[in-house]
Formats: C-alpha cells, structure tokens, sequence
C-alpha cells in the first residue's frame, strides 16, 4: 500500500483493498501515517480521490503517531482540491488539532 500510495498507482492500491478493505487505513510507516498521509504528501489527487470514496469519515479523522490527521498533510500539500475533497467528506476535519495543539494549515 505505501508504493502504491507514493506512486499513485490506483490499481495496485484496489487490489490490496479487495483482500483486505481495512488497507486504507494500516499505519504503514514509522510515524504511522496511513497510506492517505502518503498520498497527500505527494500530491496524488486522482489516488486520493478514490481512496476517500472508499474511506469512512471517521477515518479521516485518524491521526498519526504526531496527532496529524491526512487532513493536515492535505492542507500542508498546498492542493486545495485534495483538502476539498476530505472537507466534503468530512466537513469538522479543520476544528481537528493536530502536533502541539495546532490547526492543519500549521501543522508540519
């Protein structure tokens, strides 16, 4: 998943969601980032389009082991679609403080 995220490779990605649909949200890196995080880093709107299509709203509220939610990355990554995109999924994603109690447009 965390190539796959990097890479933006969808294919790759829905088949480890077809075996396992809790794959999208597996801490997949020493800071448990979720694959999410990943892709928001690296500025994968079309991947992390589907990807919150699959998603829960709740797990957009996941955190990684910096208290930073995906939507922090999204707003750090400077693409607002990709914030947009988690916003209209889950619409209290901003009030979410992320590391030392900060919002999202400050997190990293």
């Amino acid at each position: 998943m965390y190539k796959a995220a990097l890479k933006g490779d969808w294919k790759d990605a829905e088949r480890v969601l077809e075996s396992d649909k809790s794959a999208g949200c597996l801490k997949i890196t020493e800071r448990e980032d979720m694959p999410l995080h990943i892709a928001a880093v690296t500025k994968r709107t079309a991947f992390i389009r589907k990807l919150v299509e699959r998603l829960n709203k709740v797990d957009l509220e996941l955190p990684n082991k910096y208290n930073n939610t995906t939507f922090c990355f999204a707003a750090i990554s400077g693409v607002v679609g990709i914030a947009k995109l988690m916003y209209d999924k889950n619409y209290i994603l901003p009030t979410i403080r992320g590391k030392n109690k900060l919002s999202p447009k400050w997190q990293l």
